[in-house]
């Protein structure tokens, strides 16, 4: 997704918070909230890499300023901060969902390092999860049951580096050309991305699950039918 925040932030910053970064140890928790339910359950999959790649010194500035490939290396954000992008974050999905009794949440790189864990699961509810690797990837849609409560996911190639804990952008999102990286057809478009009114919104079949229309991060703290949606499937 392509919005510009408010990070007015130049090459030379860029590169050294990206040599800051590479400093600290990973502080990422491993296995957050995961409680290793295997039957007739639903998880969802926290966008932790979608969080990296907004952050500050991250791709956005790589796309807006287009000349320091340093910024096309990000590191995870530690536990305690993934929250910070709330909009991109989907922090409120999390939380509402966490509220309707769905405790088991797996961040991407779990799932990158495990693919088999979803198969754990009879349901999967992917968020915001723009950014993914090619192993996650292939682990959700090979999944049968998918509700994809956000538009524009699965839309660019990262790749994992567990050792520094960071997360690099391979292909998507305009990068060397390509749009979207995966051209899985319902990211092929995304202009549902921009409804953040979820006015008369309505669920889309794919091929293995439904996808939703709009961008529910604000509606879904208040809409009925959106609870009863993610509460049913």
């Amino acid at each position: 997704m392509g919005r510009n925040f408010r990070f007015g932030i130049g090459g030379l910053v860029c590169t050294a918070v990206v040599v800051l970064f590479f400093t600290f140890p990973t502080l990422i928790d491993p296995h957050p909230r995961f409680s290793g339910t295997t039957s007739h359950s639903t998880v969802v999959i926290e966008p932790t890499f979608t969080i990296a790649a907004y952050q500050p010194h991250g791709f956005y500035d790589y796309y807006r300023n287009a000349y320091n490939t340093r910024c096309l290396t990000v590191r995870l954000k530690p536990m305690q901060y993934t929250y910070n992008m709330y909009y991109a974050g989907s922090s409120n999905a999390l939380q509402k969902i966490e509220s309707l009794g769905i405790s088991d949440v797996v961040t991407d790189e779990q799932v990158t390092q495990n693919p088999s864990i979803l198969a754990n699961y009879s349901k999967v509810i992917v968020l915001h999860n723009e950014y993914v690797t090619q192993s996650e990837f292939d682990a959700i849609t090979h999944h049968p049951h998918v509700l994809y409560l956000y538009p524009n996911a699965l839309y660019a190639l990262v790749s994992y580096h567990p050792s520094s804990g960071t997360i690099t952008l391979e292909k998507g999102h305009g990068y060397n050309g390509v749009r979207n990286a995966f051209n899985w057809p319902p990211s092929m478009s995304t202009k549902d991305e921009y409804n953040t009114s979820c006015n008369n919104w309505q669920l889309e079949k794919v091929s293995n699950g439904s996808a939703l229309n709009c961008y529910p991060e604000f509606d879904i703290l208040h809409d009925a039918r959106l609870l009863s949606l993610i509460i049913g499937i």
